[in-house]
């Protein structure tokens, strides 16, 4: 099934991403002094997954 979305152009988001997601929230909320500061919007979401965070 990934293979045929990657096959159309669309990037999934697999496990490995997720977790950098999960630390790039991390990193926000200790930047701010915080435990985790969620992500809500689709571009910083990819962006962290993929590397762009």
């Amino acid at each position: 099934m990934l293979d045929a979305l990657r096959e159309s152009g669309i990037r999934p988001v697999v496990w490995s991403d997720w977790r950098a997601i999960e630390a790039a929230e991390a990193a926000l909320g200790v930047s701010l002094g915080r435990r985790s500061v969620k992500l809500h919007d689709w571009a910083g979401l990819l962006a962290a997954a993929h590397g762009g965070a």
